[in-house]
């Protein structure tokens, strides 16, 4: 067993490891790939992320929080996985002429089976981590995520030069799941046994089913904008659509996806001992991601242009605008997830579901008032972030009803981190406006974040 401490910084290492791999690859990618492949693999995600959640279904977070797991809990949490897996297999090879046919797009057909299979290695891995993140060892994940990651990135990149286009994506994606889970199971001392609880079953279900449809939920908005975008609009727009939305979000899951697997551990833990200690971790969590993400959401807002064309190249420009406004979403979910945690702990799952019921019919309904108006995709965009919006606000009156987490606290506790943003971007706007190179003023930024940052210290102490 380690420390929280310690788990989360190989968590921290594994998340910003595996995710600057691979957005380096992508890079690299789109440098080289067409924007209408990367739309093509856009919609095939959305089918194939909407299935992962339901292989899933939440048995990762039943195992963190349930107070004793024996070595028959894992057992059934994997095999039921691996039902659930086969299952939307057969569901998605029997869909997959439909999907094709419904976008006009017969060469998506093989691609969405081939990409299928990744379901049966992502349900082994997803109990792999759960073991290794309720003994708070994270380690051994880093070391298979990021073995993982660049070996399916050298393949990827090899046939990308090959000219295999959207292959080289399938290849990548599938890949990178069948890899991590089998360097992980060389560090890992887990195997799954020949047995199977029903009692088990029905705990790990009663729990999990609400973190399942919870995420459906959440992921349904995102996937029905990408449905639509791609039914609407052309496979190009669709790839510029998702590269504009691809790093923003990985800047917030590198964080909030190391926090809140080791947080619920964490916080499961703490909530059987002192509530002032569950308190004190919930609020350092938020402080933490609000001063790390604050900064480099508002960074990435400002000089948009500059990262798009230096990275990707001119011919993804376009993207800006929604790189923009998904940079204000991602960090919106990313304070939203810290909170959810922390309900989640307390074993309300009820409210996370509702509230992904309100941004569900929030998004759709918004969505459905631009699209009536002929709004554009940077509308349709906005529409996104007004949901995330309205999801944080729910959540935040949650968590004051779930464990006395008021909502005056949790702004206070994301306050530093806003300030010290705006503090960077308005010594960076006035760089810019006397003209000066986008360098001095990303110098400008970084003087304005630090020093309000050290005057906060201070004056804590």
């Amino acid at each position: 067993m380690g420390s929280m401490k310690t788990a989360l910084f190989w968590k921290l290492l594994e998340r910003g490891g595996a995710k600057g791999l691979r957005l380096l690859i992508q890079i690299v990618l789109a440098r080289i790939l067409a924007p209408e492949e990367f739309g093509l693999l856009a919609i095939l995600l959305v089918f194939v992320s909407l299935s992962d959640i339901l292989i899933l279904g939440g048995l990762g977070a039943s195992l963190l929080r349930m107070p004793n797991v024996q070595r028959v809990d894992y057992s059934t949490a994997f095999w039921l996985s691996g039902a659930f897996s086969l299952v939307a297999f057969i569901a998605l090879s029997l869909l997959s002429p439909l999907i094709a046919s419904f976008y006009a797009q017969p060469d998506l057909l093989l691609p969405l089976i081939v990409l299928a299979l990744q379901f049966f290695p992502l349900s082994f891995n997803s109990v792999q981590v759960a073991k290794t993140t309720r003994d708070l060892n994270t380690k051994p994940i880093f070391i298979g995520v990021i073995s993982a990651e660049l070996l399916a990135g050298v393949v990827a990149l090899v046939l990308a030069y090959c000219g295999l286009g959207l292959w080289s994506l399938v290849v990548q994606q599938l890949l990178s799941a069948v890899a991590t889970c089998l360097f992980t199971a060389t560090l890992v001392r887990w195997r799954p046994y020949f047995e199977f609880s029903w009692d088990s079953a029905r705990e790990l279900l009663s729990f999990g089913y609400k973190v399942m449809l919870t995420d459906l939920l959440n992921n349904s908005a995102s996937s029905l904008y990408t449905m639509a975008i791609g039914k609407v609009f052309s496979p190009a727009q669709l790839g510029f659509y998702s590269q504009g939305q691809k790093y923003p979000l990985a800047i917030s899951e590198v964080l909030t996806g190391a926090l809140t697997p080791v947080l619920l551990a964490g916080f499961a833990e703490k909530r059987h001992r002192a509530r002032d200690e569950f308190m004190t971790s919930t609020r350092q969590a938020a402080r933490f991601t609000s001063i790390l993400l604050a900064p480099a959401t508002a960074f990435c807002i400002l000089f948009a242009s500059d990262i798009v064309s230096l990275l990707l190249t001119d011919k993804w420009l376009p993207c800006v605008p929604i790189f923009q406004l998904y940079c204000v979403a991602s960090l919106s979910r990313s304070l939203t997830l810290i909170a959810r945690q922390g309900i989640m702990a307390t074993g309300n799952a009820r409210d996370p579901l509702l509230i992904a019921m309100l941004k569900l019919v929030s998004s759709l309904a918004l969505f459905g008032i631009v699209v009536l108006m002929g709004g554009s995709l940077i509308l349709i965009t906005a529409v996104w972030v007004c949901a995330c919006v309205i999801e944080q606000g729910a959540t935040m009156v949650s968590a004051r009803k779930s464990f006395g987490y008021k909502i005056s606290v949790q702004c206070f506790d994301i306050l530093p981190g806003m300030a010290s943003s705006f503090s960077g971007l308005a010594l960076a706007l006035v760089a810019q406006s006397f003209g000066f190179h986008a360098l001095v003023s990303a110098l400008a930024f970084a003087i304005g974040c630090l020093s309000l940052s050290i005057l906060a210290l201070k004056g804590r102490r």
